[in-house]
């Protein structure tokens, strides 16, 4: 994690988004298309389950998950929400928070980079080879909702 206070912000380029812990709070800085520093405001993320695994999830950016059975431009809404974080509020479930959810559109669905699966055992000839190729889906969070 990188530590910046408002004086000294990098003059490099951020790639994505970087924190500024100052007073303990996570605040989003970004440079925009011109290079100009902006600070946000407080982040409101959350973190769901989906497939078996963990997402961390913020409004308005994708994400990949597993592959899902809904059609791309669906709505979906995923309710496996273990936490959520909003500014200074921080709400942890037991395993998962009531009444929250979050609601995504799907973007596409899409294949991940080939691996290969190679078995051996040697001096016996054994050799097998195949490939294997993960499917995704890409999700549009649209809003992380507590009721």
């Amino acid at each position: 994690m990188l530590l910046y206070n408002d004086r000294s912000l990098p003059e490099r380029k951020l790639a994505g988004v970087n924190y500024v812990n100052q007073l303990s709070r996570p605040w989003v800085v970004a440079r925009s298309a011109s290079g100009e520093v902006k600070i946000g405001e407080i982040m409101k993320y959350a973190i769901f389950e989906a497939g078996g695994k963990q997402y961390r999830a913020e409004e308005g950016k994708t994400l990949s998950v597993d592959l899902l059975t809904a059609k791309v431009g669906e709505a979906v809404t995923l309710d496996k929400v273990l936490m959520v974080v909003d500014g200074d509020a921080v709400t942890v479930g037991a395993p998962y928070i009531k009444g929250a959810k979050l609601d995504a559109t799907v973007e596409e669905h899409y294949r991940g980079k080939k691996i290969l699966v190679f078995k051996y055992k040697p001096k016996i000839d054994y050799r097998r080879k195949a490939g294997h190729r993960q499917q995704y889906t890409r999700l549009l969070v649209q809003s992380i909702v507590m009721e």
